[in-house]
């Protein structure tokens, strides 16, 4: 035997002396191991009551409450560390107090962040820890109807919108003034709705989708031009949305993209854009028609209300009024 062949017959027992230790030490040798999980209690089931779920994805705890994003009903649920449901906030809307489907949810100090997935936003809560039963959820936001623009604040968004030749945009700003459609209207409008042979009409009507009732509308001059402009920019054919979508699934833009676009605009001019959202335009015309000629009933006629009572309500015209009999009176 020579001397390469005994070296190479040792290195091998070596081998499989080291690979049987391994085995053994594997085999024998207990490995530092997690506790096993014990299951505690579980509580919720599939629906949109109080202390029901559909689709949680989202949990945050304090000391005393378990906090749940319920994400496709748009809220999120308190409950006690037992299960125990004790109230609930939000409900499915882009407005004040409302989310479209909250997610994540984490608690730094005493406030409660939510990451608002639908809505591209974050909102946050205070005073959630130490046990309290009441969340501010309206903190930081601006309560109740979304304010018409004023006249200043309407050519500073046209002035931008012109020199940044942003010229879909002008079009559909000014067609929202004039025409005070709600948003789910405007956007469905279709090209022979407003225009014939790629000329813009001065009068318009149509049937609103919330009330199945014709509405009839006016086009402005320079909302003619804007609309024209658009139509050749586009080059859009009579049958087409007026506002096509630039995603494939989608024929017309949303009523979602439509409100992001509204708040961009309020940004322009340095206004709070979570303050404004497309009322704000549906609103803004009908206002001012209404303090110059105090004629309800054609403002009425113009936003397409059913009810003259709708019409009171939706401008606060009782509270605007009563204000502004204070202010002239003196003592």
């Amino acid at each position: 035997m020579t001397h390469n062949t005994a070296l190479k017959i040792a290195g091998g027992i070596v081998a499989v002396l080291v690979s049987l230790t391994v085995i053994a030490w594997l085999l024998w040798v207990p490995f530092a191991k997690e506790a096993g999980y014990v299951f505690v209690g579980a509580w919720g089931a599939r629906g949109s009551a109080p202390g029901q779920f559909n689709d949680p994805t989202g949990i945050a705890v304090t000391q005393t409450e378990v906090f749940v994003s319920d994400a496709r009903n748009g809220r999120i649920q308190v409950f006690d560390l037992d299960g125990k449901f004790k109230r609930q906030f939000g409900a499915k809307g882009d407005g004040p107090g409302q989310l479209g489907r909250p997610m994540n949810l984490t608690i730094a100090g005493d406030e409660l962040y939510v990451a608002d997935y639908w809505n591209d936003m974050y909102c946050n809560q205070n005073s959630v820890t130490g046990g309290t039963d009441h969340i501010p959820w309206n903190k930081h936001r601006l309560i109740g109807p979304k304010p018409p623009f004023k006249l200043r604040e309407i050519w500073g968004i046209r002035i931008r919108l012109q020199l940044a030749k942003r010229v879909r945009d002008l079009a559909l700003f000014n067609l929202a003034i004039d025409s005070k459609l709600r948003g789910c209207d405007l956007i469905k409008l279709k090209v022979w709705d407003v225009a014939h042979e790629s000329k813009a009409m001065r009068r318009a009507a149509i049937l609103q989708q919330k009330t199945t009732q014709p509405v009839k509308f006016e086009l402005t001059d320079q909302t003619r031009e804007a609309v024209e402009a658009w139509i050749a920019q586009a080059r859009l054919a009579a049958y087409q949305f007026l506002f096509p979508s630039r995603v494939a699934r989608s024929p017309h833009i949303s009523t979602r993209q439509y409100a992001r676009i509204v708040k961009s605009w309020a940004a322009r001019i340095g206004l709070e854009p979570r303050n404004y959202g497309t009322h704000s335009l549906r609103r803004t015309k009908a206002t001012l028609i209404y303090k110059r000629t105090k004629n309800l009933r054609a403002v009425q006629l113009l936003l397409g209300h059913t009810k003259l009572e709708s019409t009171v309500r939706y401008l606060g015209i009782e509270v605007d009024d009563a204000l502004e009999m204070s202010e002239q009176t003196e003592v």
